[in-house]
């Protein structure tokens, strides 16, 4: 009769071990799941910081582009209004196209092109 008493007792605990079992199985591939989770956010994050930052490089280049091709646009502007010298003029013309020039060939080539045009246009008058 003892023994009846043992058997569910018996079952009981085989039965906790079990689900106590499963229970740590979660636990553990859980966290391996969390641990795969933080990664793919870090590896985002760092993407969009390097996005980010090659954004800012662009920006700041196109800044620096608008800049130069204002700095030729004043020049003619001012040589046509007599302010500023032809001789002065075509100096600061050729910095602002050397620069552009340094910092995208495709746009030297129209920064230039668009010069010479000028330039016709100027001995023509």
């Amino acid at each position: 009769m003892s023994e009846r008493k043992n058997i569910p007792q018996s079952v009981f605990y085989i039965t906790a071990s079990v689900m106590f079992l499963c229970i740590s199985a979660l636990a553990v591939f859980g966290s391996i799941e969390v641990k795969r989770s933080a990664d793919a956010i870090e590896m985002y994050y760092a993407e969009m910081y390097t996005y980010q930052q090659e954004m800012q490089a662009q920006a700041a280049l196109g800044g620096e582009m608008a800049g130069e091709v204002l700095a030729y646009v004043a020049a003619r502007a001012l040589e046509d209004a007599e302010v500023l010298s032809p001789t002065d003029a075509n100096e600061i013309a050729g910095e602002a196209l050397q620069n552009i020039s340094q910092r995208s060939e495709r746009w030297g080539k129209i920064a230039r092109a668009v010069n010479d045009a000028y330039l016709r246009e100027m001995r023509l008058q």
